[in-house]
């Protein structure tokens, strides 16, 4: 693109930009216990009919269960997870190792997981969760509604806006120096390191 591109703007705003809707999600969540099960069930089985579905759902349910973005070709995305299954075994243990890393270079991101401890006394199992991750997406026939890498996608949302509401709690978290922990931009950044 065009240095004058708008995209260049919105990459930019995406630096600081939280996730308003999944920041909202994870406050419904933390309100009630019985709240994180209605998220999940919905999730699980999107056309059962709910006569008092709460807002927050209704609106996760038509923004992002039933709507698909313009961008998003399931015919590419399957395309993209042929070819990564197509390296072997070997191959795909290189490719996600070597994404990983590369995401995890990205100082913005690296800063979360040291704060919240996840590299250093959870490594094994943060590497096993993000190896699931990109599997669910991998194996998602295009990131099919409803299928293990969609429904993965929308609760990875809801973690990472428990996380940022955690860090920005911090006394460590530096936000003069550092902005709000995982903005839309990390998330991209993570989101293209796993897939």
């Amino acid at each position: 693109p065009a240095p004058d591109d708008p995209i260049f703007a919105r990459l930019r705003h995406a630096l600081v930009m939280p996730d308003d809707f999944a920041d909202e999600l994870a406050s419904w969540v933390k309100q009630d216990r019985a709240n994180r099960g209605r998220f999940d069930h919905l999730l699980d089985h999107p056309d059962e009919p709910e006569a008092a579905r709460p807002a927050i759902l209704q609106r996760l349910k038509d923004d992002l269960i039933d709507a698909r973005p313009a961008w998003a070709d399931p015919e590419k995305m399957r395309i993209g997870a042929e070819a990564h299954f197509r390296l072997g075994l070997l191959g795909r243990l290189a490719n996600g190792t070597l994404g990983l890393l590369d995401g995890y270079r990205n100082a913005a991101v690296a800063k979360s997981l040291v704060a919240t401890g996840s590299l250093a006394t959870a490594t094994k199992r943060r590497l096993a969760e993000t190896t699931k991750f990109a599997n669910d997406i991998l194996s998602s026939d295009g990131m099919q509604r409803g299928s293990p890498g969609f429904n993965a996608a929308i609760r990875v949302r809801l973690v990472h806006s428990f996380v940022r509401h955690g860090l920005a709690r911090n006394p460590r978290w530096r936000h003069d120096a550092w902005g709000m922990p995982i903005t839309i931009m990390d998330s991209l950044e993570i989101g293209r390191a796993h897939v």
